[in-house]
């Protein structure tokens, strides 16, 4: 946590970020907060075709997506216990509220064609969820 924080993690707008946002947040905003972190019930794939990040327009290259472990195991043939064992390692930012239409304006942007918003629990390393994620944590999947 950044020293001097002076709002609690249910007042901040988290943003999990398992690709590119691990190593470049969003830039222009200042989070008061990160975290190490994973999410339970997801897959980190390269399964998206862009031609925003990748690729060129016919020819599309992957870029990192989550999937639904339990879509996975549909299509994978495998079984729903593995589903419920999945995880993604990522990184956590927390963000005032000050910044949240600006800086969803700027991921919308950024993360387009293909990519949507989901709210999902995401814990720490020592497996403490952040406090405040079911009411803000935003997923660019």
């Amino acid at each position: 946590m950044k020293e001097g924080r002076e709002q609690e993690s249910g007042d901040l707008l988290w943003i999990f970020g398992y690709g590119s946002l691990v190593w470049k947040p969003p830039e222009g905003f200042h989070h008061v907060d990160e975290t190490a972190g994973y999410i339970k019930g997801w897959e980190r794939r390269f399964w998206q075709g862009s031609t925003d990040h990748r690729g060129l327009p016919g020819a599309p290259g992957l870029v990192a997506t989550l999937i639904r472990a339990d879509r996975l195991c549909s299509e994978e043939h495998r079984s729903l216990e593995k589903a419920e064992d999945a995880i993604c390692w990522g990184k956590a930012y927390g963000y005032g509220e000050d910044e949240r239409e600006q800086l969803l304006q700027y991921l919308d942007f950024r993360e387009k064609n293909g990519y949507e918003r989901t709210e999902v629990d995401v814990h720490r390393n020592d497996g403490e969820p952040i406090r405040g994620a079911g009411d803000g944590l935003e997923n660019h999947t």
